[in-house]
């Protein structure tokens, strides 16, 4: 109920209500360029792009600067910096001043307990009370509008050091999209730091661990998603010892490894025969020796670098031959059906009549494998031959349940079972209820089971419940735990 229009020469005019002092003070003001009036709040905007307040208690509109427009709701003030920043102050109750997010405004209006905000492209944004609180209406601009499709990215997974930096190139198509503004969001902070600009994203790694870069598209429902995976930085390289000694006729696959295990190196490590080509071959990763004599194999990464000595002799005779597990590895003597024989489990000691002793991995040596069948589920008596000698490895290959289904008569007394509320579900001891288990060699076995094995129980509810039984015994450790659902009928009683 009060009225206020700014003269030419920046003064005011002014007339009504001033019950909250919103007409107090005007005529001191010589630098108004606008005004806008609420309920009981009159906002100036002055030449100097500041803003001041007069009535309604805005207190927090002192710090405003470089506005070019002001509206006024009924208890909420909006105003449009001349860089695009939406500003907001007064009455929240409806989100009307919920202003983060928005990019690229143009212009803006206000209501009683909503706000509009028109973006570059076309888009009315709204915030507050009403249906259109968060559907925008789309393209007041615009005849003819293109949505963003696709976000285009050179690679979807970054590996990278800690310290490292890795760029990734994208593009917005089609070229032609209306409104190609991105929004990019890291889903955990602290791993690594990025940019992103003229379609390139530069990202640097802070810490170790993994995160994600979520680009999607202001102007569309186009979105992707960049994996960051950051490692510890190499520190060089090793092979498992600096020398080697290979019999004539054998073959060695040698491998260097990073340092610290688990570290990374944008490049890859690059094998180099130095010196000893008329005593060995390397090829594909395997040396084969040829004739007696020294070699020298080095690995480079980058700047690191390690080096093999190798030692071709004619073979001694063997005088006994062990196979053990490799340090760290856990019962390695077990496999699963169906399995096949692994010898990067092993290590081959091997023990000359000299008595001289060498321990080699047992993938990396000619050595021959025989007597193993990944489906006899029993103990296996396996046979390992290298350079005429030959020893014995006992493995077992278990058998394992891959799926569980109750009997119909289960089913139908598990639906028929009257469990009362509040009450716990009974133990049974015996073949009360029972399902068939399916090993994968394909036995079948049936089971008993108690109601109270069941999982997902809630005493306090009554009515049909869905409740799973969860198979744990001889089951694949690597694989999901076979399961099967049953509807219980839980009901009150007086």
């Amino acid at each position: 109920r009060h009225v206020v229009a700014v003269k030419t020469d920046g003064t005011l005019l002014w007339g009504g209500n001033n019950s909250y002092g919103q007409l107090t003070g005007l005529n001191e003001i010589k630098n108004a360029v606008a005004v806008t009036a609420g309920d009981d709040f009159t906002a100036i905007l002055l030449s100097d792009g500041t803003v001041t307040v007069k009535g309604g208690g805005f207190a927090e509109v002192s710090d405003w600067t470089n506005v070019k427009k002001i509206v006024a709701g009924s208890r909420h003030l909006l105003a449009l910096t001349y860089d695009g920043q939406v500003l907001s102050a007064g009455d929240n109750g409806y989100g009307q001043c919920e202003t983060a997010g928005l990019d690229d405004i143009i212009d803006v209006a206000a209501g009683d307990a909503h706000s509009a905000f028109l973006r570059a492209d076309g888009t009315v944004l709204y915030r507050g009370a009403g249906d259109q609180a968060t559907s925008g209406i789309a393209n007041l601009i615009y005849s003819d509008y293109e949505p963003v499709a696709e976000i285009s990215v050179s690679r979807t997974e970054i590996f990278l050091a800690k310290g490292e930096t890795a760029t990734v190139s994208f593009s917005v198509l089609p070229e032609t999209a209306t409104y190609k503004k991105l929004a990019f969001t890291l889903s955990a902070e602290g791993v690594f730091e990025y940019s992103a600009a003229d379609g390139v994203i530069s990202v640097t790694g802070t810490n170790e661990g993994t995160a994600t870069i979520r680009i999607s598209a202001y102007g569309g429902e186009a979105v992707t998603v960049i994996t960051v995976n950051v490692m510890a930085a190499a520190e060089g390289i090793a092979f498992d010892s600096d020398a080697l000694k290979l019999f004539v006729g054998e073959r060695y696959s040698p491998v260097a490894h990073i340092l610290p295990q688990g570290g990374y190196h944008s490049e890859a490590i690059v094998y180099t025969l130095e010196s000893g080509s008329d005593y060995v071959t390397f090829e594909n990763g395997v040396l084969i020796a040829t004739a007696e004599g020294d070699a020298v194999l080095a690995a480079t990464l980058g700047n690191f670098r390690a080096e093999l000595d190798i030692s071709v002799v004619r073979p001694e005779s063997v005088k006994s031959l062990t196979v053990a597990g490799k340090p760290g590895e856990v019962n390695p003597t077990e496999y699963y059906y169906g399995d096949e024989f692994d010898p990067s489990r092993y290590t081959l000691k091997v023990t000359l009549e000299n008595g001289e002793v060498s321990t080699y991995p047992l993938e990396s040596v000619n050595a021959s494998v025989t007597g193993y069948d990944r489906f006899a589920t029993e103990e296996i008596e396996v046979s390992v031959a290298y350079s005429g000698a030959v020893c014995k490895l006992s493995v077992t290959v278990n058998d394992y349940v891959v799926s569980v289904e109750p009997t119909s008569e289960t089913t139908a007394a598990v639906a028929a079972y009257v469990q009362l509320y509040n009450y716990d579900l009974p133990v049974y001891e015996g073949g009360t209820f029972s399902y068939i288990a399916v090993y994968a060699s394909g036995k079948t076995e049936p089971s008993p089971f108690a109601l109270s094995a069941l999982r997902g129980y809630d005493k306090t509810v009554t009515g049909p419940q869905t409740l799973t039984y969860i198979r744990n015994e001889f089951t694949h450790p690597d694989l999901e735990k076979p399961s099967f659902s049953l509807t219980l009928n839980v009901y009150d009683w007086a």
